[in-house]
C-alpha cells in the first residue's frame, strides 16, 4: 500500500477483512489517500466503513430454513484464527434469536481449519439427517463448496435430502472446479451473496473536496439469495422432510 500510494499509482484503497479496532487503519491513515474499510472496526469511526448486513443475512438464511421445513439447523463454524471480527458475534447472536423465532433446533459443528478434511466428519451424520428436516448453514463460500461436494459424492442431494444454505461469493471455489460442475447448474442449495463487487460497495461515495478521507460512518449493504441449481422460484419449496 505504501509503494502504491507514494508512486501515485492509485486514487484510493478498499481494505478487506477489517477486525475490531484494526491497527492497520492507523498506518493506512498516514498514506494520505481515501480509504474505505470493508467491515466494522468499531466506534469511533474515522472512515466511511462499508459492510454486509450480517443481521439481515442470518435472518434471510433462517427464513429459507423455515420455508423448506427445517427442524434443525447445523451451524458450521469455520475458523477465523485469533482475530476478532464483529460479524462473528452478530452471527452467533442472531442465529440463536432466529432459531427461537422459527422454532428450529440449533446444533453447532466447529471445524479445525478450512481444509476439506475438517468438514469430512459431517458425512457420518448424513444418513441420520437425510430426510429428517436438517439444514446445514455455512458462513463462507469455501465451506459451502466443500460440503456441497461431499453431499454429492455420498449420494445426498443438497437442498433436498438435507438442506444446505451458505454465504457465497462471486468466484467459483476450487472445490467446484475440481469436480467440473458448472456454477449455475448444480443443486438446490441456497447461496447468500454479498454486494456483487467491490465497486458496488463504494458506489456513490466521494471524498470530501480537498480532503483525503471519505465521510466517517458505517453503512451496511444488503445481500441477496439465489439457488445454486436451476430450481423453481418460491413458494414451491422442495421440502427436506420425509
Amino acid at each position: 500500500m505504501r509503494r502504491l500510494g507514494k508512486g501515485n499509482l492509485v486514487d484510493a484503497f478498499i481494505m478487506l477483512d477489517i477486525r475490531h479496532h484494526d491497527g492497520r487503519l492507523k498506518s493506512a491513515m498516514k498514506l494520505g489517500l481515501p480509504i474505505v474499510p470493508y467491515g466494522d472496526p468499531g466506534e469511533p469511526y474515522h472512515y466511511h466503513c462499508v459492510d454486509s448486513d450480517t443481521k439481515a443475512i442470518v435472518g434471510m438464511a433462517f427464513w429459507e430454513m423455515h420455508a423448506i421445513g427445517a427442524k434443525k439447523a447445523v451451524i458450521v463454524e469455520d475458523p477465523r484464527g485469533d482475530h476478532e471480527f464483529p460479524f462473528i458475534n452478530i452471527f452467533d447472536r442472531e442465529s440463536v434469536i432466529c432459531a427461537e423465532r422459527h422454532g428450529i433446533q440449533l446444533e453447532r459443528f466447529e471445524a479445525k481449519d478450512t481444509r476439506w478434511q475438517s468438514f469430512e466428519p459431517l458425512t457420518g451424520k448424513f444418513p441420520e439427517w437425510k430426510g429428517n428436516g436438517v439444514c446445514i448453514y455455512t458462513r463462507s463460500p469455501r465451506t459451502l463448496a466443500w460440503i456441497e461436494q461431499m453431499m454429492l459424492l455420498t449420494g445426498v442431494t443438497p437442498g433436498k435430502d438435507i438442506g444446505l444454505i451458505g454465504e457465497g461469493g462471486r468466484s467459483r471455489h476450487r472445490a467446484d472446479r475440481r469436480q467440473g460442475i458448472r456454477a449455475r447448474r448444480r443443486t438446490h442449495a441456497a447461496e447468500i451473496h454479498p454486494p456483487r463487487d467491490h465497486d458496488s460497495r463504494i458506489r456513490g461515495l466521494r471524498p470530501h473536496k480537498g480532503h483525503a478521507a471519505f465521510a466517517a460512518g458505517h453503512i451496511r449493504k444488503r445481500c441477496h439469495l439465489t439457488y445454486r441449481g436451476e430450481c423453481p422460484a418460491r413458494p414451491d419449496h422442495p421440502q427436506i422432510t420425509g
